[in-house]
């Protein structure tokens, strides 16, 4: 489990959700202590109007409206929202419809919609969704018709289709071999 080697102190996430300016600051400090690995996420949707922060610790995501005139951030009402246990990667659909959350003690991704004028999220039907052990980052494709998992501690990919209500169905064959120890994703055009 992410336990075995990853237990960042409390302050960890109260210092991603202060402000977005924050995170910038100490981003080298924080990336010397955990080596880079499995790092809560801070993600900003697409529309630039709301920012999304894992809670690893109280299993939750916290969301933000963002003032594009001070940068301040304003918490969303009714946020934060239940995830699956020790949330850690985080991505918004391109079309900033869809979120969706890694959860590696649960071994789930958490699909949630986002409301596009208050950016509330809401569990999409079937969520949360199956994956490997260890579940640590998620991303999806430019197109938004996939989104993908690490899984580290077997050491796979899982991969999903998604549906036009955000629904996630295992893609044939998934989940797929990866090298040891896969922490991180990313999709390229």
């Amino acid at each position: 489990m992410l336990n075995r080697w990853l237990r960042p102190p409390k302050a960890f996430v109260k210092r991603l959700s202060v402000s977005i300016a924050r995170v910038g600051l100490h981003s080298t400090q924080i990336m010397k202590r955990f080596n880079s690995i499995a790092l809560p996420a801070l993600v900003v949707n697409p529309t630039g109007k709301f920012a999304y922060v894992t809670n690893l610790r109280d299993s939750t995501v916290s969301g933000f409206r963002i003032d594009h005139k001070t940068g301040a951030l304003t918490l969303i009402p009714a946020s934060p929202f239940p995830t699956g246990s020790q949330p850690i990667g985080l991505a918004v659909d391109p079309n900033g419809k869809f979120t969706y959350v890694a959860n590696a003690a649960s071994n789930t991704v958490s699909g949630y919609s986002i409301d596009p004028l208050t950016g509330a999220l809401t569990a999409v039907p079937g969520s949360p969704f199956a994956a490997g052990a260890d579940s640590i980052s998620v991303a999806t494709d430019p197109t938004a018709q996939f989104a993908y998992v690490t899984n580290a501690q077997d050491d796979t990919v899982s991969a999903y289709t998604i549906d036009c209500g955000g629904f996630l169905s295992p893609v044939s064959g998934s989940p797929f071999p990866a090298g040891t120890l896969p922490v991180a994703i990313a999709i390229t055009k």
